[in-house]
């Protein structure tokens, strides 16, 4: 049946919601700050409950992370139209499904599509790219760079590169190989200045960064003379030879 789509289930919000997907439990997540949505893709089952004390952090744009092992949930926004004031991110137990203020942080820019990588062996975030402005809104930017948030700090940390240029852009795709110790990532959407107003380039190179010394290597790019493409946001290694 791979070829046909059919409709299993609906999901309301009345206000801005963000999802995930635990392939441990095949469960399907939706939240908004007032509720959780779950839906098994395995058994059809869903439920909705409505949470005690709503979630800490004003969602806008719903952005997130999982922690299957420990079964929580991360909310975050890197930037805000106060840009100092409240919570930055803010954590769901899914069991108890409580909510706690886990940093209250921002970054000095929004990251509209930014990409990202969770490791939950070592307890960090990455995100790389996006566009956004210098103090949350206006002179609007493309992103190069790498931040990780420590879940053992609870501290945003800008990670500085060297090696091989990685041109500022978003809608890049980012994933991880465990025996390298490295991020690689693809393609995306950019220019060289970084300067929204210059105009925008379709990237497709792959360019390998090793956490072991915050190195860049471009590995290569592939000349494209067909319709432009972004694989915008996700990336999965297999066996460190092809993703």
């Amino acid at each position: 049946d791979v070829y046909h789509w059919s409709h299993r289930s609906s999901f309301k919000s009345n206000s801005i919601a963000g999802y995930n997907f635990d392939n441990q439990t095949d469960n399907l997540y939706i939240f908004n700050r007032d509720s959780l949505f779950t839906y098994n893709v395995r058994t059809g089952n869903k439920t909705r409950e409505a949470f005690r004390d709503k979630c800490p952090l004003d969602i806008f744009l719903g952005t997130n992370f999982l922690d299957s092992k420990e079964q929580k949930l991360y909310v975050y926004e890197v930037c805000n139209e106060k840009h100092d004031q409240g919570p930055s991110i803010a954590v769901l137990n899914l069991q108890t499904k409580t909510w706690s203020v886990v940093s209250q942080d921002f970054l000095y820019m929004q990251l509209h599509h930014h990409s990202t990588y969770y490791n939950e062996s070592t307890k960090r975030y990455f995100i790389f790219g996006g566009f956004g402005g210098f103090g949350g809104f206006g002179n609007m930017q493309y992103s190069k760079s790498l931040f990780s948030f420590d879940l053992n700090t609870n501290k945003w940390d800008s990670l500085k590169l060297k090696g091989d240029k990685i041109n500022p852009r978003y809608f890049s795709s980012l994933g991880y190989s465990k025996k390298n110790n490295a991020l690689y990532v693809f393609g995306g959407m950019g220019n060289e200045s970084g300067e929204q107003i210059v105009g925008r380039k379709y990237y497709y190179d792959l360019h390998k960064i090793n956490l072991n010394n915050n190195t860049v290597s471009k590995m290569w790019e592939i000349p494209w003379a067909k319709e432009n493409m972004v694989p915008a946001r996700d990336m999965v290694v297999q066996n460190d030879s092809c993703f």
